[in-house]
């Protein structure tokens, strides 16, 4: 008798799904736009590393590109250990482009409902770097979808902080 209980028990253990399941930062549709191409690992690191012509991805990262009639979009995160490294790497990164020395121009701060976003323009688009836990997410827009595909993200993800 407790041998069948003990079978129904393990059948009932196996078959749960784990509560920590693995976050989705990247959904395939935002504000209109259609993922496209996914890159993590290596693969992403060394897209970041081109992207700086040198070596700065000191860590797990992930990028997400995004396309429709209307626009593009990149999202980049990067997956720190703890917060505290986020932070840190974010206020260096944001720091180094305020001081006017590269690419980027007009820099400053907006709010998307609670969240401050550090934004700047480049490139022919609109840029977007903010943190939320443990990640760093910098999100590149054309110009004229940029705000509203940041808001509708920034409502995707929040469901995983919530």
């Amino acid at each position: 008798m407790h041998f069948r209980y003990y079978i129904a028990f393990v059948v009932l253990l196996l078959g749960t799904p784990s509560c920590s399941s693995k976050i989705e930062y990247l959904p395939a549709d935002i504000s209109g736009l259609t993922l496209v191409n996914r890159l993590t690992g290596d693969d992403a690191g060394e897209f970041v590393n081109n992207l700086h012509f040198e070596p700065v991805a000191d860590t797990k990262n992930e990028i997400g590109f995004y396309q429709s009639e209307t626009g593009s979009a990149v999202i980049y995160i990067a997956h720190y250990n703890n917060k505290v490294e986020a932070d840190n790497n974010y206020k260096k990164m944001t720091g180094k482009i305020s001081k006017g020395t590269s690419v980027f121009i007009k820099p400053g701060y907006i709010y998307v409902d609670e969240h401050k976003i550090f934004r700047c323009f480049g490139m022919g688009q609109s840029h977007f770097v903010f943190t939320l836990d443990k990640e760093l997410y910098w999100v590149t827009a054309d110009t004229f979808i940029g705000k509203s595909f940041v808001e509708k993200y920034l409502d995707f993800i929040d469901e995983y902080y919530k």
